[in-house]
């Protein structure tokens, strides 16, 4: 799997100024999350290793945080399928079915979702090993391919108020793929814990709209209120009397406290 970023990345400014575009959270899952999922299906149809092309400034930084192979060594060492990823894609559970369906499936093609290119499927004749890898954006390079292209419903960022838009949206369903995923103890009705979490005392939850996510190592504090959807990274932290709810995805290691609603904190 080949993720890049395009020439459209820089209206998600400030999200992607620091971080890649597959790097934003969504939901709960990052493009990159959905991206690994694929590589580790049986006869998903594509190779097992994820690459990515990233604006020039990000590259040292994409390195050290992410086990990715070089995009010229994966294309040259590739005999089946690559499946190139807009890395502003939206990480859906419909995009992951979508893109395991077109591995699956091998037709070489391009993928549009209005002007911009959203996946392509390549072969190894039609994935030459000379594309712009260290400019970030593949999109010329691969509109110049001799391959049909097609419109679908796969969904793009475009600007900065669709990453809430599409988290809210998306929240409640990519919890309930994540807890049928994962390993969790349900310590009540929707409430799905990971182990190490640790939960202090007179904690209330609400369950109705959505499940509570708790991963390895977080912590709530006592007299806390936790309203679903709702998911706290790994060794997070959420101080004593807070009232965290209706869409919140904390990140690893992150430390919140207070009224806390429809909101990624990234670690």
């Amino acid at each position: 799997i080949l993720l890049f970023e395009d020439a459209a990345v820089d209206r998600l400014f400030p999200a992607t100024t620091g971080r890649p575009a597959f790097a934003i959270t969504c939901g709960g899952y990052r493009l990159y999350d959905l991206a690994a999922n694929l590589v580790a299906r049986d006869g998903a149809g594509v190779a097992g290793a994820v690459a990515a092309v990233v604006r020039p400034h990000l590259a040292a930084l994409v390195e050290a945080d992410f086990p990715l192979v070089k995009p010229s060594q994966a294309i040259k060492e590739s005999t089946g399928v690559t499946l190139a990823i807009n890395a502003r894609l939206v990480p859906s559970m419909t995009a992951l079915d979508r893109l395991a369906k077109l591995a699956a499936a091998g037709i070489p093609s391009v993928v549009r979702h209005g002007d911009s290119i959203a996946a392509a499927v390549l072969t190894p004749e039609h994935c030459p090993a000379d594309l712009p890898y260290a400019d970030g954006d593949l999109s010329p390079a691969l509109r110049k391919l001799p391959l049909p292209s097609w419109e679908s419903d796969l969904l793009l960022f475009d600007y900065p108020h669709d990453l809430v838009r599409h988290h809210m949206a998306l929240c409640k369903a990519s919890l309930e793929h994540r807890i049928a995923a994962g390993s969790y103890t349900q310590l009540r009705d929707g409430v799905f814990v990971a182990n190490g979490a640790v939960l202090g005392e007179h904690i209330v939850t609400d369950t109705a709209a959505g499940p509570i996510v708790i991963e390895a190592g977080a912590t709530v504090g006592p007299f806390c209120f936790l309203r679903g959807p709702v998911l706290l990274g790994a060794k997070c932290r959420v101080s004593e009397h807070s009232a965290i709810k209706d869409g919140v995805c904390l990140g690893h290691t992150t430390k919140i406290g207070g009224e806390i609603e429809a909101s990624v904190i990234e670690p």
